[in-house]
């Protein structure tokens, strides 16, 4: 019986695991401008505009595919008319002047003419409306990033009096080490109740919450397993000493 107790557990943990992979890292903004590191790697920044555009920078030496998408938390007041425009800018000297910036736009997301749609995103608990994305979409497949050629872009987002909150996915690939896995269970308080305005009794009641339990579950009844058998073994010692 303990021993299929602890398998359940062992089984537990890992198909939970498997949710993590499948989920967005997560990163809250807290400057203007963001730095993206990893850019096919998929990540959610949850930020929110306060009286500026917020921008992020994304470098590649090397050829990548490029995916960025459009969400805002589904709550009430929610804003629908953002856009995000990517674009690239470059240094151009002139003569007898100082070099003046050549701004070349690759694409805008209209969010505003956007039929947006609402989901369930049951990794955190949490709902979304999803909108327009920066992707290459085929039929019946899961969207990816387009291909794009090494260089220096810049993703801007905005909208006409630069309020609200969103969510600014980037990347379809997903990984998820146990440095994310940390990261996601130290960001998810404050996006909770930032973010969502939701009660703090409610952070962990999602699979979140329930990784974290069978996780903790797991590392007691190892602990409790290990000092049982180091206990036989040392009774065993003893009688044989005797």
């Amino acid at each position: 019986m303990k021993k299929m107790t602890f398998a359940f557990i062992i089984i537990a943990v890992f198909f939970l695991f498997a949710n993590f992979v499948s989920a967005h890292q997560s990163r809250i903004v807290t400057e203007k401008t963001t730095v993206v590191q990893n850019p096919e790697i998929s990540q959610a920044f949850y930020g929110e505009l306060k009286g500026a555009k917020n921008v992020f920078e994304i470098s590649s030496a090397e050829p990548f595919e490029l995916y960025v998408g459009l969400l805002v938390p589904d709550i009430e007041g929610a804003r629908k008319d953002f856009y995000v425009e990517i674009y690239t800018q470059e240094d151009i000297p002139e003569e007898g002047e100082t070099n003046i910036q050549k701004k070349t736009s690759i694409s805008i997301l209209n969010g505003n003419d956007f039929n947006w749609t609402s989901f369930y995103e049951p990794f955190a608990g949490d709902n979304y409306f999803q909108g327009p994305e920066y992707a290459e979409i085929e039929p019946g497949e899961a969207a990816r990033g387009k291909q794009t050629e090494p260089g220096n872009y810049l993703v801007q987002v905005f909208n006409p009096d630069n309020e609200g909150k969103y969510v600014l996915a980037v990347g379809t690939r997903e990984e998820f080490p146990p440095a994310e896995i940390i990261n996601t269970v130290k960001n998810l308080p404050q996006l909770k109740t930032e973010f969502f305005g939701k009660s703090p009794l409610l952070i962990f009641w999602n699979l979140i919450g329930l990784y974290i339990l069978c996780s903790v579950l797991a590392v007691v009844l190892m602990a409790w397993t290990i000092k049982i058998i180091l206990r036989k073994a040392r009774g065993k010692k003893d009688i044989k000493t005797e």
